[in-house]
């Protein structure tokens, strides 16, 4: 758990490339969002049909990266305190912005 917490916080050279990767995830999603509003694509089957297969893969992404941090999450320094692993999976869960 430790590693991966390590990994996500990009502490780490592999960490550092993974969070490079779930910006252009981000900047993907987002530019994919805004282009399947304009009507040629939308008109296109083939190009719809790829853009919704690309979406999928991208919202799998997304979901197996926050599992891993609530995984990780009570290695961090302001959950570290709560001995008990799933309360402090739940508090990280359930925290928007938590404390530094």
């Amino acid at each position: 758990r430790h590693n991966l917490y390590k990994f996500l916080e990009a502490q780490t050279v592999a960490g550092v490339w993974f969070e490079r990767l779930v910006f252009v995830a981000i900047f993907l999603s987002v530019t994919l969002a805004a282009v399947t509003t304009i009507r040629v694509v939308q008109d296109d089957v083939l190009m719809e049909e790829g853009f919704f297969v690309v979406e999928a893969l991208l919202v799998l992404f997304f979901t197996v990266e926050y599992v891993a941090r609530v995984v990780a999450s009570p290695e961090k320094p302001q959950w570290r305190y709560i001995k008990n692993v799933p309360l402090a999976r739940a508090k990280y869960m359930l925290t928007f912005h938590p404390k530094p």
